[in-house]
């Protein structure tokens, strides 16, 4: 079986598993035509068929939707639902997995297409809601290729393990109360709260070899968080400092909806981690303060020139960045969850920033709740 889910269908996929033994749904996010993607998507449905996947979900955001029709002339596998989902590649791929809903005892996980991934993704028939089940991670740096365990890996595994419908669900829930937009962090915020109220299980019998190359070099990791910023929704405030910003205080807001789910210790522990990693460096604070100085200098020039030159946006930008080295430098100063969410509101009055509106309010509203 398929079905195909064009953009103007925002219908949100249901897939149930009507029986008792466990079922898998694997997600495979499609954005570029190349050698290697075109492997995996040959090698998809021979794991969907080894591994009797209840379902498997194909995110297009190719050009022109060239891996849909790939899809549609591919043998499909006998056992498994299959559906296509089309989306624009300027959505973010946490916004697409939100069009999934899964039922019954089910688990879902994504397998990347610039990556590499071999095997079999069969669950245990024990395995139970509040089980996750990682699979064999490695990280591919240029030859060398290292293994890494479950304690030592980056954030973004969390997005090749299996999570229950449980958990799942209530991520969900997470992301419709803000919003129904997510951070472009979120790998970093699942994989927090999945380690804080699941139980990890033994790894599956599957390889995974997770491609880090944008993330080796300094220059190239300053450049992926300013684009995530921006793709997230800060416009003229996009920045290293806000985006680190942004993924502790939507951390922090998850932390505190999921609060019920954890012990009072666990809970604790990583808010008062996520409130010293909110603290910038001696060396960093000064940085922006002399950044803020010159900043203050420029606006007001940049107002007065464009008067009698075209400056593009060059104005704008220069003053959302004012605004958001202010917002970085007051939140590590604070000394309390009150004064944080007082820099927010006073962020959410001076900036009009449409995507994030629902979730300055969720953060007002949830973090530092007791209840």
């Amino acid at each position: 079986m398929l079905k195909i889910f064009d953009e103007t269908n925002i219908q949100t996929i249901k897939i149930v598993n009507q029986g008792t033994a466990p079922g898998v749904v694997v997600v495979l996010p499609m954005t570029r035509v190349k050698e290697n993607s075109l492997r995996n998507w040959e090698r998809i449905f021979q794991i969907a068929e080894s591994s009797n996947l209840l379902a498997l979900v194909l995110i297009d955001k190719t050009p022109f939707k060239q891996a849909t029709t790939h899809f549609l002339n591919a043998r499909l596998p006998s056992t498994t639902q299959v559906y296509i989902l089309q989306r624009e590649i300027t959505e973010d791929l946490y916004d697409s997995l939100l069009s999934i809903s899964i039922e019954g005892n089910t688990w879902i996980m994504q397998l990347h297409d610039d990556d590499f991934w071999s095997g079999t993704i069969e669950l245990p028939s024990d395995a139970k809601q509040n089980e996750i089940f990682p699979v064999n991670f490695s990280i591919r740096e240029k030859s060398t290729l290292n293994y890494l365990d479950w304690e030592n890996s980056p954030p973004a595994r969390i997005n090749f393990t299996l999570v229950p419908r449980k958990f799942w669900t209530r991520f969900t829930e997470f992301a419709s109360a803000q919003g129904g937009h997510l951070a472009a962090s979120t790998d970093y915020t699942l994989n927090l709260i999945a380690r804080l109220t699941c139980d990890k299980r033994n790894n599956l019998d599957f390889d995974y070899i997770y491609d880090a190359s944008n993330w080796k070099k300094r220059t190239l990791q300053r450049s992926q968080l300013n684009r995530l910023s921006r793709i997230d929704g800060w416009s003229n405030l996009s920045g290293t400092d806000i985006q680190l910003l942004n993924r502790t205080l939507d951390a922090l807001s998850c932390l505190y909806f999921f609060k019920s789910s954890m012990s009072h210790e666990s809970f604790q522990i990583e808010v008062k981690k996520l409130q010293t990693s909110l603290k910038l460096s001696l060396r960093r604070k000064t940085f922006i303060q002399v950044w803020i100085s010159i900043l203050v200098l420029l606006v007001p020039i940049c107002a007065f020139v464009r008067n009698f030159f075209p400056l593009g946006n060059l104005h704008g930008h220069l003053q959302g960045q004012l605004i958001a080295a202010r917002l970085v430098t007051r939140v590590s100063n604070a000394k309390s969850f009150s004064e944080i969410k007082s820099e927010i509101l006073k962020v959410k009055d001076l900036v009009f920033l449409p995507r994030l509106e629902k979730r300055f309010e969720f953060w007002i509203n949830n973090i530092g709740v007791s209840s």
